[in-house]
C-alpha cells in the first residue's frame, strides 16, 4: 500500500475505517508467536466481519500472544494526527478475561516504537469480544521507545500483543480488531447551570429561534426564589414543543460534595430528581447530573451510578474533548460520571477558543461540552455576555454553532439525548 493509495482512503480497500492492522485475514500477517496458529475464521465474527483465530499450544510457555506483520504496512488511519489522542481499540474473544491488550505502532527495526498498553478490565461487546480502550491515567500506559513515530498518514511496521493471565494453557483466541474507532461527527452539547431567571427570559428564546437545543442544570432549591426561575417557567421551557430544551440535575442549593459529603450529596441529587419529576418532566434528562463546583471522586461516582443516575458532568479540564468510545468503554463509572467541561463560559475562554477546541474535538469525532451560567448586560464577573460581542458574546456564540451545524462540521444536541445516542439506552417511558 503505497502514500498514493492511502489517499484514496480505506474504502477504496476495503478495509474497516479506523483499522491500523486488518484481521479480516490471516494471510495479512506474517508474524506470530511460535506454538500459536493463525488462520482466517468466517464463523466467528465481529460487526460481521471474519476475524483471525489464534490457536494456543499448551507448550506456550510465556503467557504473551503476539501477531503482527514484518514490514511496513500498516498505517495510521487519515484524519487522526495521534493515536495518543484518538482512542485506541482492540477487540479480542477469549475464554479467559486477558490482563491487557498492547498496540505497537514503529520503524522497520522496532529502534523506535510507540506502545500504548490497555488493561483490564475490557467490556465484552454485542458480539462477544472483550474491547479493550486506551483511557489515559493510570489505568492505561502510552510507552516511547527511541523516538515518536505516530504520524498521520506514515506506513509503519505493527504488533499486537495479547497478555493472557498464564502460560502453559492451551486454548483458542480470536482477534478482530486493532486500530482506532473510526471519527464521527462531534456531539456539542450545552448545559447551562442552576436555572438563573435569564434562562427564560434570554437564553431560553435566543436559543429557541435558533434550533439550538440547551440542557438547563436545575438547582431546585433556587427555583422560585430571587433571581431564579419559578416552577411554572422551566415546566414551559421543557415543555416546549420544539423539543429542544430539557431539565437536567444540578442537587439543591450549589453547596457541594466537598461540603454535604458522600451521603448528603447523594440525597441532594436525589431530591432534585425527585422534584423535576414531580414537575412532569423528562426522567432520563433528571437523571443526567452537573455536580456542583465540579467536585467529585469515585465515591460519589459509584454512589450515583447505584442510584440510577445515568451520568454526570463535572468541569475538568476545559480543552479536552471526551472520546465517546472511551465514554461508554469504560468498565468503572468514572468515565460517564466525569464528563469535562471542554468549554467554560465563565473563564478566559473566548469565541475564537471555543471554536479552536471545538476544532480539536472534530478531529477525533469527540463529545464536546459547553458549561455556563448566566450572561449579564455588560461584562462583569463571568466575562460572557448577552450579545453578539465578538469576544464573550453568548448570542454569537451561538451563530458559531449554527453555521458549523449548517457545514455538516458539528451535531448539538441535549445531554440526556447524548447519552442515549451513546449508549443506546431508551427514554424512561
Amino acid at each position: 500500500m503505497t502514500r498514493a493509495a492511502l489517499s484514496r482512503g480505506y474504502a477504496a480497500f476495503g478495509i474497516p475505517t479506523g483499522s491500523i492492522l486488518d484481521f479480516r485475514s490471516a494471510a495479512n500477517f506474517n508474524e506470530v508467536t511460535a506454538n500459536v496458529t493463525a488462520t482466517t475464521d468466517a464463523a466467528v465474527t465481529w460487526r460481521g466481519r471474519p476475524t483471525v483465530r489464534l490457536d494456543v499450544a499448551a507448550a506456550l510457555v510465556s503467557a504473551n500472544v503476539e501477531i503482527g506483520v514484518s514490514g511496513q504496512t500498516a498505517v495510521l488511519p487519515e484524519g487522526i494526527a495521534s493515536i495518543y489522542h484518538a482512542g485506541p481499540m482492540i477487540a479480542v474473544k477469549s475464554p479467559r478475561a486477558l490482563a491487557a491488550a498492547i498496540l505497537y505502532l514503529g520503524d522497520a527495526t522496532y529502534a523506535n516504537v510507540n506502545n500504548i498498553t490497555m488493561f483490564a478490565p475490557a467490556v465484552i461487546d454485542a458480539d462477544g469480544f472483550y474491547v479493550f480502550t486506551y483511557r489515559g491515567g493510570v489505568s492505561n500506559a502510552f510507552g516511547v521507545t527511541g523516538t515518536n513515530v505516530y504520524r498521520q498518514g506514515e506506513l509503519k511496521r505493527s504488533k499486537v500483543r495479547l497478555g493472557r493471565a498464564s502460560g502453559a494453557t492451551a486454548e483458542t483466541l480470536h482477534i478482530a480488531y486493532a486500530g482506532v474507532e473510526p471519527p464521527t461527527r462531534p456531539k456539542v452539547i450545552i448545559t447551562l447551570d442552576d436555572g438563573d431567571d435569564e434562562h427564560y427570559t434570554y437564553t431560553y428564546p435566543t436559543a429557541k429561534a435558533r434550533g439550538i437545543p440547551i440542557s438547563f442544570s436545575i438547582a431546585s432549591g433556587l427555583i422560585d426564589t430571587p433571581g431564579y426561575m419559578t416552577a411554572a417557567q422551566i415546566q414551559e421551557i421543557a415543555n416546549d414543543s420544539s423539543g429542544l430544551f430539557e431539565m437536567t440535575n444540578h442537587a439543591v442549593d450549589n453547596t457541594h460534595f466537598g461540603t454535604l459529603g458522600l451521603a448528603g450529596y447523594a440525597a441532594a441529587a436525589e431530591t432534585c430528581r425527585d422534584y423535576l419529576l414531580g414537575l412532569g418532566l423528562d426522567e432520563d434528562a433528571a437523571n443526567c447530573h452537573v455536580y456542583v463546583g465540579g467536585l467529585h471522586d469515585a465515591t460519589v461516582d459509584e454512589e450515583l451510578k447505584a442510584r440510577g443516575f445515568l451520568c454526570a458532568r463535572e468541569v475538568g479540564a476545559t480543552n479536552r474533548a471526551a472520546h465517546p468510545i472511551r465514554c461508554i468503554n469504560d468498565a468503572s463509572a468514572t468515565t460517564l460520571f466525569g464528563l469535562p467541561a471542554s468549554a467554560n463560559l465563565e473563564t478566559g475562554h473566548t469565541r475564537a477558543t471555543v471554536l479552536t477546541n471545538i476544532g480539536n474535538a472534530r478531529a477525533i469525532g469527540g463529545s464536546f461540552f459547553i458549561m455556563g451560567h448566566k450572561f449579564a448586560a455588560a461584562a462583569g464577573a463571568s466575562t460572557w455576555i448577552n450579545s453578539t460581542d465578538a469576544t464573550y458574546g453568548f448570542t454569537g456564540l451561538l451563530d458559531d454553532l449554527v453555521t458549523l451545524r449548517n457545514k455538516g462540521q458539528v451535531d448539538i444536541v441535549k445531554l440526556s439525548d447524548w447519552y442515549r445516542g451513546l449508549s443506546g439506552h431508551r427514554r424512561a417511558a
